[in-house]
């Protein structure tokens, strides 16, 4: 850069016939120039900062994922995480043992595959829907085939939608 600068005031200077009139005029165009590159770089340095702040952002929400996960894992209770179709996207090591059912299937679409009795399980998700929690026992289908009673709890979080949105949101960006 330094160097264009020079060698455009060298220029100047051996052609110019009247120095005062051409180097206003050298130095415009001079400056006309040099904005696209002032541009460019600062575009690059906030894209660069921009990118940085997100790569920062999404390594913590991983952390913070690790984490929960790491406290889900350690519930003596099965426990699952369903998306507002009902399909079951995330579950503890509990709930495997319990069901049988592997993380190599999720997501696991309503109806789930270990429910018994399916009309009493349609009638427990309006009720979460209506009221926001549910809690009753039901038969459950090992994936071996044997049957058991659970007793089911399940509560309506909404916020948690909104932050596996954000995750995505970030970790697109990044």
């Amino acid at each position: 850069l330094l160097e264009i600068i020079e060698q455009h005031v060298r220029l100047v200077f051996e052609i110019s016939q009247d120095v005062r009139m051409d180097a206003p005029i050298a130095l415009e165009f001079l400056l006309q120039l040099l904005v696209p590159l002032d541009v460019a770089t600062r575009g690059f340095i906030d894209g660069n900062k921009r990118y940085a702040e997100q790569r920062a952002r999404a390594e913590g929400l991983a952390d913070r994922d690790k984490f929960r996960t790491a406290l889900v894992n350690s519930l003596q209770e099965g426990f699952f995480v369903a998306d507002h179709d009902g399909s079951v996207v995330e579950m503890n090591n509990a709930f495997i043992e319990i069901l049988g059912f592997p993380n190599e299937g999720l997501p696991y679409k309503w109806p789930h595959p270990w429910l018994v009795d399916t009309t009493t399980a349609a009638e427990q998700i309006r009720r979460v829907i209506a009221q926001g929690r549910a809690d009753y026992e039901t038969p459950i289908r090992h994936a071996d085939g044997h049957l058991a009673w659970v007793k089911v709890s399940i509560n309506a979080v909404e916020f948690l939608d909104r932050v596996r949105s954000e995750e995505r949101r970030v970790g697109k960006e990044c």
